[in-house]
This record gives C-alpha cells, structure tokens and sequence, in this order.
C-alpha cells in the first residue's frame, strides 16, 4: 500500500496546542511560520525493526512538508512522525520551547476506498424531463451536488457569480447541484472546456479548496469551477466526472485520489439499494476504489471493454433482444454512462425497438397502444397504466475478443441483462406522463445510463478493463453476507490489538504520564 498522511494535529510542547489541516500553524498573538527544515524519523510496525527516515530540505513549504508524500511501501496502517523544526527568521517565538509533533495516520482506509452516497433525483424543468445520479460533497465547507459521469473525466461545480448573473438572482437556491461561492475573489485560472453529446458546452476555470468527499476530508483538492455554459436552453450542471481521462484543464478527481494514496485502485462501483424508494427519490452508493461484495449476489457477466485505442467505458453490445426476440443488426459500441438518463441508440434500431414495444403491448391487451412524440425525440405513453403490458429490454454484452453466435446461449444464467419496462418508461409525477427513455440518435456515439441498469451492481475495473454486472443482493442476501465480513474484521482488529504494543511504547515516552 502506498501510504498517504495527512495533518491532523500540531502540538506545541508544554504552551500551546492547536487542530490543523494543513493550512497553518495557529500560535495566539504570533506569526505564521511559513517554512521549516528538519530530519525526520518514523516508527512504524513492519517485518524491518529499523525505522526509515525521511530528510526534509531547508526551505520546504510547511503546508507541503505536512501533506508530504510518503514514496515507501509500507505494511503499517499507522505511522509517528517526529519533527525538530527551525524557524525561519520572521517567525520569532522568544521564550517558548518549540517542539512540533505531528501525529499522522493513513487516509486510506482498511479497504483502500472511499464511500459516497447518491441519489437518483427526477428533474423536470427547462423542457426536460431526465433522472440524475446525484452525489452530495462539500467544498471549502459549502454544500453541493454533482452529476455522478462515466462519461467525462472532467470534474467542476457551479460558480454562483456565473449563474445568478446569466440566469437569475435565486437561481443557485433553484438548483438541484447548488452553487460554490468564490471568497477568495480571484477565482478566475486557466480555462478548460468539455463538449457533450446532447450539444451541450461547459467552460470552467481551475481553483483548489477543501474537499469534503463521503465524510473524508481531501486538503488542496482540485476542481473546476463551471462559469459559462451553453445553449442556455441547457441545464446548467456540476460534474463528478469518472470516465478515462488524456489531458484536461484541471485533474480528474480519480487520478488525486489515487496519486494520494486515498484509494488503491482506479475502480469504482455503482448500485442502488432495492427498496430504497421515498418520495420519489431512490438510493444507492457510489464506492471509489474498489467494490463491496456485500452488496450482490450470483454470477458475475464481465464485459470487455473495447480495445485502445478507443478509450472509455465502452463495450461492445452484442444484440438487442425485446420481448425474448433478438433484433437483427443490433450490435454496436455503447458507452456506459451515468450522466446520461436515457438509453441513445442508433436510429434505426431505436424505429425497431419503438414499433416492437408497440406491437407487442398491442398483442397483449387487445387494443392499439402507440407511443405518442410530446417533442423532438420525446415520447410518451398515453396512459401509465399501458407500462404492465410492455415487454423487458435484453441486453447482450460482448464478453470475449472472438465473436461467437448466439445459438443457445439466449438463457444463459448471467445473461442477458434484463431491463423491465418500470426502469426503461419513467413516471414524472409533476407532469403526469410516463415517458420512454430510449432516444434515436443518428450521429455521434450510443450510450446507455446507469439508471436503467439499476438492478445491477456496476463495477467498473480499468485495470482489466472490463466491467462487470451483477445482481443487487437483497436485504437478506447483503445482511448474511456482512455479518460474515464482520467476523473476519473481528478477527483482523483482534490481530491488531495483540500487535499494537509498539504504538504504546512510542506514545509513552512522547507523552509521559501527567503530561
């Protein structure tokens, strides 16, 4: 494990004692030292008895000495780090004993990953009706949420000078993501852009805050801060973009978590709860770093990604099945996308699939029931009540490099995946319709959102670039499973205690009794 450590207290021997992150060194009524230069040495638990040691240079930034980088690979879950500051020439504490011990501890935690609710939220505004996986954070203190997107890497919120300038006054409080507000005044960086499928076009300018992400909090993140976007008929967002990633304008929030050491793997995991329906609102889990088996249940289908070049979220659809019919022609690259509500595909599949959904409702009721166009590329049924009678989406996803026919593998037990006309048709209760979120589209790529693939647990692995499908385990399923995993943490935290003398024995002569 490449171990990243973190400031979490300063203290001042016999005078002062102050709570820090990284910002600065509180002493009441003196100056900010702003550098310092030592040795260093750690005690840590680990097969070697000789502790490594760490050599600071004169003139390193103290901000930068406390979130320092630790290269080595080290076994132990905790480290003691203690320092014998200088202080430069303008910080003068005459009279005081200044012995600064920093006490660090990994933020990585035991499973390598970092854990972060969301939401999917209907938004029905502005002449759209979308479901949004929503993820809540919180940066320099402000609360915020973000579009959770494998389909981009970029990663920004919403400025409020930008929308309540170009919208209106109240138009953050409006706002399903919030908006960041700028108390420094000099929020304007280097610029980047990202470009999106429904014509959309966002420009956000680089800044840097603290980052608040699932209860842990991330010193120094950076992020983008969105200040233009356009048509302005779009719904302005903020991203938490997940995708692959080439060059950007700002840093994808992965690669910092990963070049911290706040979680291990380049992985992450999607899935909602079942049962978790209030209001409206269903919810679920996003795990950065890594997946938790706890969390489903059954066989695994493990679908390639495409080759490089071609980088992304991307497999390889295999064929389209409605009604236990497969579609003939239905095979085509399909992004898969959380920030994306609808399933995008080719035009004349999405005509097929359309007039099949419409036949086979027919057949089963007795009467003519047709899909009706409300807008471009919108359609809805009549009556919600016609949903019972439409039959589930298949999907067959390309698993291997070698193609293979289909023959009798229709009824696979891991395949196809299923999607019931409950997940593909979505009731908006505000405008009392039961819209189809399938969409034509005649250029440009083919996506499919998470959203309709909610009865799976996503796990999407970059480094076997692969992702991989699985139920969501049921309430009984995920509670037997987790009182199994809570034995062996048992287990492993009693194995800690019996091997946790060393800490004991450094702590006792750092702080003696009485102190």
């Amino acid at each position: 494990m490449t171990a990243h450590f973190e400031c979490r207290e300063l203290l001042i021997s016999g005078h002062f004692r102050s709570s820090s992150i990284c910002r600065s060194l509180a002493v009441p009524g003196q100056p900010v030292p702003s550098q310092l230069g030592s040795s260093a040495t750690m005690a840590y638990s680990g097969e070697d008895p000789t502790p490594p040691e760490l050599t600071f240079t004169d003139g390193l930034p103290l901000c930068e000495l406390l979130s320092h980088r630790i290269p080595e690979r080290i076994a132990a879950r905790r480290l003691l780090v203690s320092f014998s500051p200088r202080m430069s020439n303008t910080a003068s504490l005459a009279g005081v004993t200044v012995s600064i011990l920093q006490l660090m501890i990994p933020t990585v935690a035991a499973s390598g990953t970092m854990r972060l609710p969301i939401f999917l939220r209907a938004y029905e505004g502005e002449g759209h009706l979308e479901t949004l996986i929503i993820a809540p954070i919180k940066a320099d203190g402000q609360s915020l949420n973000l579009l959770v997107d494998t389909g981009c890497s970029e990663f920004f919120v919403i400025e409020r000078g930008f929308l309540t300038r170009t919208r209106s006054s109240n138009a953050c409080e409006q706002s399903i993501f919030g908006c960041y507000e700028c108390a420094s005044g000099h929020c304007e960086t280097n610029a980047g852009e990202v470009r999106y499928g429904d014509g959309g076009h966002a420009r956000y300018v680089q800044h840097r805050g603290t980052l608040e992400l699932g209860g842990q909090v991330v010193p120094e993140g950076e992020f983008g801060l969105l200040v233009d976007y356009t048509p302005v008929s779009h719904t302005s967002h903020a991203s938490l973009g997940l995708g692959f990633y080439a060059y950007e304008a700002n840093t994808p929030i992965m690669k910092q978590l990963t070049d911290r050491g706040l979680v291990r793997r380049n992985d992450l995991s999607i899935y909602f709860k079942p049962d978790s329906k209030q209001e409206g609102v269903e919810e679920g889990e996003l795990i950065l770093g890594g997946e938790d088996p706890s969390k489903h249940s059954g066989h695994a289908l493990n679908a390639r990604l495409t080759a490089p070049p071609v980088n992304g979220w991307i497999v390889e659809l295999e064929g389209l099945g409605v009604d236990g019919r497969l579609l003939p022609q239905s095979a085509f690259r399909l992004h898969v996308d959380s920030g994306t509500s609808r399933f995008w595909l080719p035009h004349d599949i999405f005509t097929t699939v359309l007039h099949t959904l419409e036949d086979s409702a027919t057949a089963a009721t007795g009467r003519s029931i047709s899909f009706k166009e409300i807008r471009k590329n919108q359609f809805a049924l009549p009556k919600c009540s016609d949903r019972a009678h439409l039959p589930p989406l298949d999907l067959y996803f390309f698993r291997q490099f070698n193609r293979r026919e289909f023959s009798d593998k229709l009824d696979h037990e891991d395949w196809p995946l299923v999607i019931p006309p409950e997940l593909y048709v979505h009731h908006f209760p505000k405008q009392k319709r039961c819209i189809l979120m399938l969409i034509g589209n005649s250029e440009g790529s083919h996506a499919i959102g998470v959203s309709l693939l909610r009865n799976y647990y996503l796990n999407f692995q970059k480094g076997h670039r692969r992702i991989q499908f699985t139920r969501v385990a049921q309430s009984n399923d995920s509670a037997k499973l987790g009182e199994e995993e809570a034995h062996g943490e048992r287990d492993e935290e009693k194995a800690a205690r019996e091997n946790s003398g060393w800490w004991r024995n450094a702590l006792s002569w750092l702080f003696p009794e009485g102190w």
